[in-house]
């Protein structure tokens, strides 16, 4: 679980490293919007990939990161899973929205910059999708609160010869609209059950900084608040204790009578006394 926490940080240090390289060279302007988050994938939900074309613009930025973590880890294999990443698409019509959409989503939508309406077996060749994915998607996007595509004919099966058209008309109240998520069923298990993994990983923070405070304070014997509260930051590897969550850590270890506060009033401090 320490490892799911890590893979966490370790992503955003990457991803400023790289942006970082792209900035000292003058012939490469990424764009803001990207970003990537780097999983260790043996210690994830397992998830069944699902291959996509995605657009040119996509495509150079993944493989622009891909050959600076080739550079950087030459030992590492690096996975594109583009059915688990997200995007959010600027649109202006009679106002302007931005969607926040699948990153499978975003390639559908994409297709509509250079054309209002798309034939079925059309979106199904540029994108490379299977019938049933495709349909999964298609409906993501033409059915719920947000119908921004509209199918030709309005019936409740598709097929083939069904056209997808772009609503330039489309109306919504507010900017910001999240549209309804178009993975599989057996993918939302599997991240419902990621989440629950994560909130247990949670769950054992606590008694992570109370064994750390538990460390220093029979290492120490006697010790300041301020400096048991840096050692245990120092001392926890994997995420960062909270301030709130060392005190109240204490505050139990005092109930406990491992330790025994001392009020320091001159120096406006406390000394902590372990209790063996």
């Amino acid at each position: 679980m320490e490892i799911m926490l890590n893979d966490v940080r370790t992503s955003q240090q990457e991803l400023t490293s790289f942006r970082e390289c792209c900035a000292l060279n003058p012939n490469v302007r990424l764009e803001s919007w990207f970003s990537v988050r780097i999983l260790t994938q043996s210690q994830w939900p397992r998830y069944e990939a699902v291959n996509i074309i995605l657009p040119k613009d996509m495509v150079k930025w993944m493989e622009c990161f891909a050959q600076f973590y080739k550079r950087k880890w030459k030992h590492r294999k690096l996975k594109w899973v583009p059915s688990m990443g997200t995007c959010i698409i600027e649109v202006k019509l009679t106002k302007k929205y931005d969607l926040h959409v699948s990153t499978f989503q975003a390639a559908l939508l994409l297709l509509f910059n250079n054309a209002d309406r798309l034939g079925l077996s059309e979106i199904k060749t540029q994108l490379g999708l299977s019938d049933d994915m495709l349909g999964i998607l298609v409906r993501s996007l033409t059915c719920g609160e947000y119908k921004i595509l509209e199918k030709w004919p309005n019936t409740r099966t598709l097929e083939p010869n069904d056209e997808i058209v772009f609503d330039s008309n489309f109306l919504a109240e507010g900017e910001e609209l999240k549209f309804p998520d178009h993975k599989l069923v057996d993918e939302k298990e599997v991240l419902e059950k990621g989440k629950n993994i994560l909130e247990k990983v949670d769950s054992f923070r606590p008694q992570v900084i109370k064994a750390a405070l538990v460390r220093i304070a029979k290492s120490w014997k006697d010790v300041r608040h301020s400096d048991i509260m840096r050692e245990c930051i120092r001392q926890v590897k994997g995420f960062k204790p909270s301030i709130k969550e060392m005190k109240k850590q204490i505050e139990s270890l005092i109930e406990d009578e491992f330790l025994e506060r001392e009020y320091l009033e001159e120096e406006l401090d406390s000394l902590y006394h372990y209790l063996p």
